[in-house]
């Protein structure tokens, strides 16, 4: 079994040559988690990828 890093950009997302978008070129083992809209957040939404993404599905704090 291999081991996946998560990338969780922040608002925004992060530029091309950002450090996180430099790490998830460069390592296939690394997935950057999306969002709907970036410059938007919803603390629900980014919550609910979150947990789809950590397979995690404990009650949200927002």
């Amino acid at each position: 079994m291999s081991t996946r890093a998560l990338i969780l950009p922040g608002i925004g997302n992060s530029s091309s040559e950002h450090w996180q978008s430099l790490w998830e070129r460069a390592n296939s083992s690394f997935l950057r988690v999306e969002q709907r809209d970036w410059e938007r957040p919803v603390c629900e939404e980014w919550v609910k990828v979150g947990k789809i993404f950590t397979g995690k599905r404990k009650r949200s704090t927002c």
